[in-house]
């Protein structure tokens, strides 16, 4: 009675597990598996009937794809490079093309300023 209770309770965990992929008739059930090159491939075997299974699995990692990630990342680090060199250029031109014409609105006001106070004050110079 008790082995029957804990057989109940071991499929219904594994049950629970594989409900995020399931529908009513079908389970999923995932198997870690470690691959030729040392790194975990999981294993999903989806079951439609007691009797029947079918194994969904990604291809083993070989040094044809070790190397072509090994180019992706210095291609990436490539660009980031690149970027990290002309974004600081890009801001100041930005920066630049904003505040000089402020700054000559600035400059034209303080003129306007010294004009008026020179004007109500004419013995100050």
């Amino acid at each position: 009675m008790e082995a029957k209770y804990l057989k109940d309770q071991a499929e219904k965990n594994q049950t629970e597990v594989a409900t995020t992929r399931s529908t009513p008739t079908e389970t999923l059930l995932l198997t870690p598996a470690l691959g030729p090159s040392g790194i975990s491939i999981t294993t999903a075997t989806s079951t439609d009937t007691p009797g029947s299974s079918t194994t969904i699995s990604r291809p083993p990692l070989t040094y044809a794809s070790l190397l072509r990630m090994g180019q992706m990342a210095l291609s990436i680090d490539f660009w980031a490079a690149c970027l990290e060199a002309v974004v600081p250029g890009m801001i100041q031109m930005i920066l630049t093309d904003v505040v000089t014409p402020l700054n000559t609105t600035i400059e034209a006001l303080v003129v306007k300023i010294a004009v008026c106070e020179h004007k109500q004050n004419p013995l100050v110079r």
